[in-house]
């Protein structure tokens, strides 16, 4: 993978994750550079950082770009429904960092997302918690709690 451009727009945690592991498996591990340690160093904590913050959420895998990239869609075609439809977050309006944020955390429990949506507990509903709960599990394929 190139980067093309320096600023692109925010990266999740899992196309974080995706850049670093492509550049640690492209990398020569006959190769040593002195200068470059710390870079080495920086890099594998952060990938094992990473991957630890996703097993915290309970996921059995590493949450993968096209699985973001599927939340961010269902977030986007539940916003758009009207606001009359059930399932509708029109209402809830959550901003480009709320779900970030949501992408990120994976909440799986209503006091996670109020933690991270600002204000969430008088701008959801009770079902549009659970609708955002419940994107939350199915795109990133969460275990359903008992």
């Amino acid at each position: 993978m190139e980067v093309l451009s320096k600023n692109d727009g925010i990266l999740t945690n899992a196309e974080v994750l995706d850049l670093l592991q492509e550049r640690l498996k492209t990398r020569d591990p006959q190769a040593y550079f002195e200068p470059l340690e710390n870079r080495d160093y920086i890099e594998s904590k952060t990938v094992q950082h990473l991957r630890d913050a996703m097993k915290i959420a309970g996921n059995k895998k590493d949450p993968t770009p096209d699985m973001c990239v599927r939340f961010f869609k269902e977030m986007s075609r539940l916003a758009h429904l009207p606001a009359t439809e059930p399932n509708s977050l029109r209402k809830a309006q959550l901003t480009q960092v709320e779900l970030l944020e949501l992408c990120n955390h994976m909440p799986t429990a209503e006091v996670e997302l109020f933690l991270l949506v600002a204000d969430g507990y008088t701008r959801c509903t009770e079902e549009q918690v659970a609708v955002i709960l419940g994107a939350v599990r199915t795109c990133f394929e969460l275990p359903v709690d008992e």
